[in-house]
């Protein structure tokens, strides 16, 4: 869901996810403002953008 969240907002995002820790790593031409507005939109709280 977060991925094809991210990207649908920048398709050249390179995003990595781990289901076990639940970390999402994301490299993307976004602002990390613009990350944290599209990840509470989904229901998620973004850490350490």
């Amino acid at each position: 869901m977060v991925k094809k969240m991210i990207l649908a907002l920048d398709a050249n995002a390179t995003v990595r996810t781990d289901p076990v820790t639940r970390l999402v790593e994301v490299e993307t031409s976004l602002s990390g403002e613009q990350m944290a507005i599209a990840l509470q939109k989904t229901g998620f709280l973004p850490n350490d953008l």
